[in-house]
């Protein structure tokens, strides 16, 4: 009868799990649709607006970047703008950029004059997803402030909570901390400081998680608020069950609004207080309810969190701790041990060990499928250094920031910053140590988490092994296909107003320019060229080529030499930060797995004029004008790598038919001209500008004279990243084209031939 018993209880925990996801999914459809309907109203333009600053602000020297609650505009336009976009945006949130303001803080109200657009941002596989991310965050535009004047700056009502958790956040700045980012995303949630190169390590070794607040923190919060509770009713008389309830939902609620109200905080508060709750009314709360009343909970507070990674990670890490734990307790309690797999006895470290399987192997098909990749010392690595956070840096962070007149010297804050060295050299070996593998997503990756499921059910030894042994083998199939000998493979990565572009072979690959450089001090090859060679499996390359030295092309040479081995780097003129780049000059010629590469321009490293914009000055060559010209040349295709060179080059130029096309200076009038195209008749031309950019890239002229030599044009700008092969060299495949997702933004004439 208790068997039965049981199995009815986790019959219905199973189907209050999925009502409660099923219910949440369609709660947030409709949220969808109503996002969806404030972004359709075309919150774009210049304008003035009033608002307050909303959450935490980032601040990197003048440079401020923030959510700005959009209450009301004006009736009336603005400087003879166009009309104000008090109809468009009230009541939306927008992100913002302010150079020069002295300082803005959570809760002020601004009014402000700025300039508004869509929230477009990169596409690139494997890459860091803005438009999803502005989606999540309800962000229907983004834009960069004119001028402002600041209205009111008390704060009011919850802008209180995210004032004091700004002053805990400077508290820590001030210490000088060397992981002074990683602190601040412990304590308060703010992670905005942390740079690509750092995000970039987490994500490889399967370690993310750990730059959030988990919900294993709440819970120990939760424990100790428990704790001082029964103290409490010890040292003053009373109940002590009710006093230790109370203890543990204050302190921990606490918590999860100073820690920014995360995901992981809200699941964790949530299955506490219900579990508390049970405990007050003297009934034991079931695992699989709470599980659903903290999935129904959050979706309910947060109808966009499916969009955020974490959500799955954070419950499906739960959920497979219920699945594999509590089938095998009902086989405990009914005499029947011989179930239980695992022989690692009833210790607190063969329970963390067995634990951290588990949720290593539960959560691969997940990972593999939200981040694109799989860490093979992933499970080892968070064995140390879960615990090492949890129990070491996180309390002395916490009592460092949120205890000052304790430790008023910040000594606590020291600690944890050392304890963060230590992981993170940790981190930095294993990275180092062993390659991470890409497996292939679709169907691959549905198999591998039927597999996953299994290996959580209380099966037989050998049904558990075979699993485990098939999901190991679908996470490591490679996820790009071989490139054919004599046969080349090119992307043009999306990087905004600016230039990366990967060359593989059969075995080698090359890399054309990597991306442009920001005033903010991050560059392209950390935010996009690293992770989307981390997500095609790309470990190394055997060139470098940065084409000259403008920040859009060579910005972010310095990034990708950190993160990749380079066996090689040329260039069309000296770089200051490349010490070993060696000279690209015409004449240079070479031949991988049958493909061969020939360097047309320039002819030597020369003075290069950067005075002036159109004119070549004292008769030096033009910074654009020394850039490398490449050449590559397959078994029945040619493609041609131009840089930013202008006419005058063109002229001197001997082009053959070319298959492919990287138009030259993102096109530029400047470039391109009409004896260059008859010569080159290109079948295919690929532009790589930023989205509504500033130099109004490509020209118009230019598309024409694309159009007029019957070439099939893509723009990264509206197309994303674009993949070009030779062995069919009249095909280009769209990053932004292949049926993406909902809140990815379409443009317009992207998806061509």
């Amino acid at each position: 009868m208790r068997a039965h018993a049981s199995t009815r209880h986790s019959l219905r925990g199973q189907v209050a799990v999925l009502v409660a996801l099923l219910t949440g999914l369609g709660h947030g459809a409709l949220h969808i649709d109503a996002t969806n309907a404030v972004a359709g109203a075309a919150c774009v333009g210049t304008g003035e607006i009033t608002g307050r600053v909303v959450d935490l602000p980032f601040a990197q020297d003048s440079l401020w970047r923030f959510a700005f609650a959009i209450q009301d505009a004006p009736a009336a336009a603005v400087g003879g703008v166009r009309p104000p976009l008090a109809e468009r945006c009230r009541g939306a949130m927008v992100r913002l950029t302010w150079h020069g303001v002295e300082q803005v803080a959570p809760g002020q109200r601004w009014r402000l004059v700025a300039r508004l657009r869509a929230p477009h941002g990169t596409v690139n596989d494997g890459v860091f997803d803005a438009e999803q991310w502005h989606r999540r965050a309800g962000i229907v535009a983004i834009g960069y402030v004119l001028e402002g004047e600041l209205l009111d700056a008390e704060a009011t009502g919850w802008e209180h909570v995210d004032r004091l958790r700004d002053g805990i956040r400077h508290r820590i700045e001030g210490l000088g901390l060397a992981h002074a980012d990683v602190i601040r995303a412990l304590t308060v949630g703010d992670g905005a400081a942390l740079g690509p190169e750092a995000k970039g390590r987490y994500r490889r070794t399967g370690t993310m998680h750990l730059l959030v607040i988990s919900g294993l923190h709440v819970g120990l919060v939760a424990a100790l608020g428990f704790l001082l509770g029964r103290a409490i009713a010890f040292v003053l008389g009373g109940p002590a069950i009710v006093l230790g309830a109370l203890g543990a939902l204050s302190l921990s609620g606490t918590y999860v609004l100073l820690g920014g109200s995360g995901l992981s905080l809200v699941r964790a508060f949530v299955m506490s207080a219900a579990a508390l709750s049970g405990m007050l009314a003297g009934r034991a709360a079931r695992p699989m309810r709470v599980y659903a009343l903290a999935m129904a909970a959050v979706l309910a507070l947060d109808p966009m969190a499916p969009l955020d990674a974490g959500f799955w990670l954070s419950f499906a890490a739960v959920g497979a701790l219920l699945a594999f734990f509590a089938p095998r307790q009902l086989v405990a309690e009914l005499g029947e041990p011989g179930w239980r797999r695992g022989g690692l006895g009833e210790s607190w470290v063969g329970s963390a060990v067995r634990v951290q399987v588990v949720v290593a192997v539960a959560l691969a098909p997940v990972t593999a499928v939200l981040i694109g990749h799989i860490h093979p010392l992933s499970p080892v690595v968070n064995l140390v250094v879960v615990p090492l956070v949890t129990f070491a840096v996180t309390p002395l962070a916490l009592a460092g920031a949120f205890l000052p007149w304790v430790d008023p010297s910040g000594w606590l804050l020291i600690g944890a910053d050392f304890g963060v060295h230590a992981m993170e050299r940790m981190l930095a070996s294993a990275d180092r140590v062993a390659p991470k593998a890409t497996p292939v997503q679709g169907w691959h990756m549905v198999l591998a988490g039927c597999l996953a499921a299994l290996w959580l059910l209380p099966v037989s030894r050998t049904t558990a092994v075979g699993a485990a042994a098939g999901l190991a083998l679908l996470l490591f199939v490679p996820n790009t296909a071989p490139v054919p000998f004599g046969e080349a493979r090119i992307t043009a990565f999306d990087v905004g107003q600016g230039t990366a572009v990967l060359v593989q072979t059969e075995t080698r690959a090359l890399l054309y320019d990597a991306g442009p450089s920001y005033l903010t001090g991050r560059d392209a090859g950390a935010s996009v060229v690293v992770p989307a060679l981390n997500h095609l499996g790309v470990g190394q390359l055997e060139l470098l080529i940065a084409s000259h030295g403008d920040t859009d092309h060579a910005g972010g040479v310095a990034s990708v030499l950190r993160a990749v081995p380079v066996g090689a780097v040329l260039a069309g003129e000296p770089l200051p930060h490349v010490a070993a780049a060696a000279p690209c000059r015409a004449g240079l010629r070479w031949e991988w797995d049958g493909v061969t590469f020939s360097v047309l321009h320039p002819p030597a490293w020369g003075h290069v004029d950067r005075g002036t914009a159109h004119g070549h000055g004292d008769g030096a060559m033009k910074s654009n004008d020394a850039s490398c010209v490449l050449l590559i040349e397959t078994r029945a295709a040619r493609a041609l790598l131009p840089g930013d060179i202008e006419r005058r080059v063109e002229r001197g130029l001997k082009v053959p038919p070319l298959d492919f096309l990287l138009v030259a200076h993102h096109g530029s009038t400047t470039s391109t001209s009409e004896p260059f195209l008859a010569a080159a008749r290109p079948r295919v031309a690929v532009v790589s500008a930023g989205f509504d950019n500033r130099f109004s890239h490509p020209h118009a002229d230019v598309m024409e004279r694309l159009r007029g030599a019957s070439a099939t044009i893509a723009n990264t700008a509206n197309s994303g990243a674009v993949q070009w092969s030779s062995v069919e060299s009249g095909v280009l495949r769209r990053a932004r084209c292949r049926g993406g997702p909902y809140w990815r933004v379409a443009a317009t004439g992207a998806c061509g031939p």
